[in-house]
């Protein structure tokens, strides 16, 4: 018999609970040799409940919805495609055909919240074969190269072996060139767009970082900063190691940074040449180091730097504009690709600030935006061929200048819209602008007030399309003809209003805690007393809020941080009643803060941080009195060291500070017993077990600095590297988690990707724990580990089950799936666990409802969602699990409240008493997607089908032992089995 992929019954039983749980006595059976199947012992069959869920709260604090922010717009297939944000969805591809009813998600690629996509999608999107390839990230690593061909079911993930992040995609005849950046290494890779077909061009180049990546004559031509270099190298590849070199020194130039030192910039492909600029003179190259010159030094334009240089091509001669904001220069320069044919063009500056542009090419002239003679800032337009320059109209009388410039939100744009009139987008800040419509003369250049504050521009088959806010909707997709009746909201992507952020939810006394903001009160402190909710104390009256936060639970009370404006930001306290939240303590007296944090329990004390003289100190509350330890040290120029993390292990406070480097520190809570460790570079992730703490951290000033494992007994000498795991690189190891007395962490190498690690603090005790996926890629990225009775649970993927939930009892052999969630080589994504009593609660995600909150008691049949928030295939993404008595709080969104405070009750267990355990039944194959068969001896009478909410769907009367499946849902199943031997439970796969 062959079915779903197995060779035979026994072979799929073999392998099937070889990686699934069970709820049985014996939890894993592994028994090659079966004749007729795995026999799965059951003593009692658990079916948890889908019980009642109700919203706690309604807050919404903001007048407008949330903003999806629609940017990096691209054209394909005669279609927009672009990126947007939702509270549901995170950051995903987005396609519109210019209509409401027409713009659409393509695809959840990253299921959550999180969202797949982290640039503007025009910088790391390019077509290739009339397919499009992008960067994006699902989850399964920290970035893959993806394709789409316009459809959801056609876009799909090409490598899986990358996962790092992925610098822009440029096409060199048929390949895509891209860079691969892992800490301070840079790798060139190309691919065919095929997995195959994707491979390593030259790897391990150290730089610091990138900033440009082109072609010329079918050449990949890439630009970054060597250590300890001020200024950049150009690089050549031909997509073979050998090809693959530089072709300039370093060169000093200007990107933007302010030292300057980033490099090269304004690169244009003009008759099979690359030219760029640097920040004094004019490039060229062909792609060979023979015949890459520098054609002439333009100018030294300003002692200061350039804040913005642009270039275009037009009349078959490029033009370059040079702006330097704080030195108040414009410059234009003309060139045919020689040095007598560099001319400059245009020249201005002024003793006042003013705005200028990009360079837009119209027949004959420049259009761009400088300085007029009333001090103003106006649009001109340039004469190619006799260099007059004509001003049109004046846009900005008096423009302030900013604190620092930048392009984005500083800078002026000018569009082509195609149908004979131009838009120019004049910036008065980050989030307000001014918008004209002109045809280049003045009568004609008119301002349109609904193109006012409009950003991320995009010409669309003659409209304009951009994100705006309009004070109700968020920042959303709009419309324009270049007209005040033909500018309109297009589509309203993220309805949903705001709601609450993700609030820390806190308990104190049978009592919920949180945060929330509302307009008359600010963010202030509220409580759910099990009956109803209300504001518990308005700590700052009036508008403005006073910030509670630092919640810690100490001596039956919750303790946190608040500015009431009387006596700044201070320690205060709550029993969850109004006349049980007070002020604890004026660290420092009248309004000024002593801001306190790192609260922490030590020895039945309350310790914590707090400024006082420009020094930060250690602190010990004792009633309300407060003692000052010491603090931790000033650098040269008198900043405080501030502390970044702290723990407690064994008899010690175990703290990190960071100013010039990242110290480690440990205090008995004495002041001749608290000191400096050791001075580390960079250090994180104190994690203690059984009274020794781990860390990661590097040394720059030893032979290894990279981030790797550390341990510390507390002195400075027993401060060491436990093991160099990436013997050239970082393993960055991460996650650490205590689990029988081992250190279980996550750390990647380069032949195994990111896979779960076990210490006992030797190096050779160091070592990878388990690997269930062949891929390099590795089988974790958040593993979101969480001890559930004896057990280590966590988050894994493997390329058959995709993203699931897995546990382990610290042995490989007891490493195993606990339940495929989510069918498919995808999965659920399980995260942000929280251990209630003797369950784990997570959100996971499923096709069918979405990202939505589930319970597992770490058994297959234990495994159940617990709400469904919104109905449906939408996400509710629930976070912020706490409990209290047999009641489950969290964050979850909807979208018709936004993001709010619900609850539900603790898993019921349902006993079915009538459930035998006295003997087994085969069930085959398993999965299936039409019939099911059962073992041929015993006689199988009915069957009862229940769902994943324990809802009992169907009963099926049995003839010939064989029960047909196929007209069931895909997805999961519980079968209640009446044989002739009695009764029987069994899990069932419909495919």
């Amino acid at each position: 018999m062959k079915s779903a992929g197995y060779n035979s019954r026994d072979d799929y039983f073999q392998r099937r609970n070889g990686i699934y749980d069970s709820v049985f006595v014996n939890s894993f059976l592994y028994c090659a040799s079966m004749k007729k199947g795995i026999a799965l012992l059951l003593s009692i069959l658990v079916i948890y409940q889908t019980h009642a869920q109700t919203q706690l709260t309604d807050f919404s604090n903001f007048t407008s919805n949330r903003s999806s922010t629609p940017s990096g717009f691209i054209n394909y297939k005669g279609l927009m495609y672009f990126t947007a944000q939702t509270d549901t969805d995170g950051r995903e591809i987005w396609v519109s055909n210019g209509t409401q009813q027409g713009t659409y998600m393509l695809k959840d690629i990253f299921p959550g919240r999180n969202g797949s996509i982290a640039k503007l999608f025009d910088q790391i999107s390019v077509v290739l074969n009339n397919t499009l390839y992008f960067v994006a990230n699902d989850g399964t690593s920290n970035g893959e190269i993806w394709k789409t061909d316009g459809t959801r079911e056609g876009t799909e993930k090409v490598t899986r072996f990358l996962d790092h992040a992925i610098s822009d995609l440029t096409v060199v005849g048929d390949q895509i060139y891209f860079l691969v950046k892992e800490k301070s290494l840079l790798h060139v890779w190309k691919s065919d767009g095929t997995e195959a077909g994707t491979s390593l061009v030259l790897g391990d180049i150290p730089y610091i970082n990138t900033t440009y990546e082109g072609k010329v004559n079918n050449t990949f031509i890439f630009t970054f900063r060597p250590p300890s270099a001020q200024g950049s190298r150009v690089w050549r590849s031909d997509g073979t190691a050998m090809g693959t070199y530089p072709i300039t020194d370093v060169i000093d130039g200007n990107g933007g940074d302010p030292g300057g030192t980033i490099g090269l910039t304004q690169y244009i492909e003009y008759h099979n040449e690359l030219y760029f600029n640097s920040r004094h003179a004019l490039h060229k190259t062909d792609g060979t180091l023979e015949n890459t010159t520098t054609i002439t030094t333009l100018f030294d334009i300003t002692p200061t730097l350039v804040d913005y240089a642009g270039v275009i091509e037009a009349n078959d001669k490029l033009y370059y504009t040079f702006y330097a904001a704080e030195s108040r220069k414009l410059d234009i320069w003309e060139s045919d690709g020689t040095e007598a044919g560099t001319i400059h063009m245009y020249g201005t500056s002024s003793n006042n600030y003013f705005l200028s542009s990009n360079l837009l090419a119209v027949p004959g002239h420049l259009v761009f935006v400088s300085k007029n003679q009333t001090g103003g800032s106006s649009l001109f337009k340039l004469n190619v061929e006799s260099y007059d320059v004509e001003e049109i109209k004046e846009v900005v009388a008096d423009p302030e200048q900013p604190f620092i410039f930048t392009t984005s939100s500083d800078l002026c744009r000018l569009y082509d819209t195609g149908t004979g009139k131009y838009f120019l987008s004049v910036p008065f800040d980050y989030d307000t602008s001014a918008a004209w419509i002109t045809n280049l003369t003045d009568t004609a250049t008119i301002q349109i007030e609904e193109l006012s504050n409009s950003f991320y521009h995009f010409i669309y088959e003659g409209d304009i399309y951009f994100s705006k806010n309009d004070g109700m909707s968020g920042s959303e997709l709009w419309i324009s003809d270049g007209t005040e009746s033909g500018t309109f909201l297009l589509h309203d992507i993220d309805p949903s209003p705001f709601g609450m952020t993700n609030n820390i939810l806190a308990s104190v006394s049978d009592k919920l805690i949180f945060t929330a903001a509302e307009a008359l009160t600010g963010q202030e402190l509220y409580v759910y007393d099990g009956i109803s909710t209300s504001l518990l104390k308005d700590i700052r009256p009036g508008y403005y809020p006073s910030f509670p936060n630092n919640f810690m639970a100490f001596q039956d009370e919750l303790y946190f941080t608040a500015n009431d404006s009387l006596h700044g930001k201070e320690l205060w306290k709550t029993n969850g009643t109004p006349d049980g939240t007070n002020l604890v303590v004026d660290l420092l007296e009248g309004t000024t803060s002593g801001n306190p944090r790192f609260l922490t329990v030590f020895r039945d004390e309350l310790y914590f941080f707090a400024e006082r003289d420009n020094k930060i100190y250690l602190c010990k509350l004792q009633d309300t009195l407060v003692e000052f330890i010491t603090h931790t040290g000033v650098t040269s120029n008198n900043f405080p060291y501030e502390p970044i993390e702290v723990i407690v292990s064994g008899d010690y406070i175990y703290f990190i500070t960071s100013a010039w480097g990242e110290d480690l520190w440990r205090s008995d809570g004495t002041t001749n017993g608290t000191f400096k460790i050791r001075d580390l570079s960079e250090s994180r992730m104190l994690t203690d077990v059984n009274g020794r703490v781990y860390f990661i951290a590097y040394d720059s000033t030893g032979t290894r600095p990279d981030f790797e494992l550390w341990t510390t007994d507390g002195t400075t000498v027993g401060t060491v590297l436990v093991k160099d795991i990436g013997t050239d690189y970082a393993s960055s190891p991460d996650e650490l988690f205590s689990f029988k007395n081992k250190l279980f962490f996550t750390a990647y190498t380069r032949e195994q990707g990111r896979e779960i690690w076990q210490s006992d603090g030797t190096e050779n005790g160091t070592v990878i724990f388990t690997k269930h996926n062949p891929s390099s890629i590795g089988s974790v990225k958040q593993a979101d580990f969480c001890m559930l009775g004896n057990n280590l649970l966590f988050t894994s993927y493997d390329d058959v089950h995709g993203m699931e939930l897995w546990k382990t009892d610290g042995t490989e052999i007891g490493t195993r799936l606990i339940e495929e969630i989510q069918p498919g080589k995808e999965g659920s994504y399980p995260g942000h666990k929280v251990v209630i009593q003797d369950q784990v609660y997570f959100q996971a995600y499923t096709e069918s409802n979405g990202m939505e909150l589930w319970a597992s008691d770490g058994t297959h049949f234990g495994t159940k969602m617990v709400a469904d928030i919104i109905s449906g295939p939408d996400n509710s993404n629930p976070e912020q699990i706490v409990s209290i008595g047999d009641e489950i709080f969290f964050m979850a969104s909807t979208p018709s409240s936004g993001r709010q405070v619900w609850k539900t009750n603790h898993l019921s267990v349902q006993t079915f008493e009538a459930v035998d355990s006295t003997f087994n039944i085969s069930v085959y194959p398993n999965p299936s997607s039409d019939f099911i068969n059962f073992d041929p001896d015993v006689e199988v009478k009915e069957v009862k089908v229940f769902n994943t909410a324990a809802q009992l769907i169907s009963i099926e009367k049995i003839v010939g032992n064989r029960f047909c499946v196929s007209h069931y849902a895909s997805g999961h199943y519980t079968l209640l089995i009446e044989t002739n031997k009695g009764v029987v439970a069994q899990a069932m796969v419909k495919l």
